[in-house]
């Protein structure tokens, strides 16, 4: 379905829509399609369909760079889109055959609430807030997560920033929860090397690298 990824306030929100993994991995989420709204701008980013400035098609070769009215930029470098207001507030996606990769940066030195499925609670990386405040502390259980939690932070039609990209194929949850060592063995390794490689530890840490790599 589509979530607010990451909001900072009513002049920085990341959505993202979210489908399945099938059929290598159904019980994992992957990225179809990225929107932001920075300012007055909305800027989406579409697997199947590409580049779109406030709901309008745009041709942007690899490259080449674009500033919105209100000076946000975007540029493209091969399959990546560069997107930065002028606060410095940001979003990467880089666009692969069936997934997007979405990276989210905020800007300025300090006092920036996030909220968001990006998001932990006030900094704790044992828990996560629902919309409604409510916080839920790791381990998570099941369906609080995939309920409230995740509920919480579905986009509805009227606050959705990516109508560009079409309708949500799907809507709903996995079956069940998906670890790194639900990964085949190939991969697992191949995760675990690169995320080792990078610095990170051994612990709960690790495993959500591996997943993430």
């Amino acid at each position: 379905g589509d979530f607010i990824l990451a909001q900072v306030d009513s002049d920085f929100v990341v959505q993202t829509r979210q489908m399945s993994g099938a059929p290598t991995w159904p019980d994992a989420s992957v990225n179809s399609a990225v929107a932001t709204r920075m300012g007055n701008s909305k800027v989406a980013v579409c697997l199947a369909s590409g580049l779109f400035i406030d709901n309008v098609p745009t041709a942007l070769a690899s490259g080449h760079a674009l500033s919105t009215p209100d000076g946000v930029d975007v540029s493209r470098n091969g399959n990546v889109y560069f997107i930065t207001s002028p606060g410095g507030n940001s979003v990467r996606a880089t666009v692969h055959t069936s997934y997007i990769d979405v990276l989210v940066g905020i800007g300025g030195c300090c006092g920036h609430t996030v909220k968001g499925l990006l998001a932990n609670h006030a900094g704790n990386v044992d828990q996560l807030a629902a919309r409604d405040g409510a916080v839920l502390t790791n381990p998570f259980n099941f369906d609080a997560f995939y309920h409230h939690y995740t509920d919480s932070w579905r986009v509805s039609p009227k606050e959705s920033l990516l109508p560009a990209c079409g309708k949500a194929a799907e809507l709903g949850i996995p079956g069940r929860a998906f670890f790194a060592r639900d990964l085949d063995q190939k991969a697992f390794a191949h995760a675990r090397e690169i995320a080792l490689a990078a610095g990170v530890k051994e612990g709960p840490l690790l495993d959500a690298a591996t997943l993430d790599v």
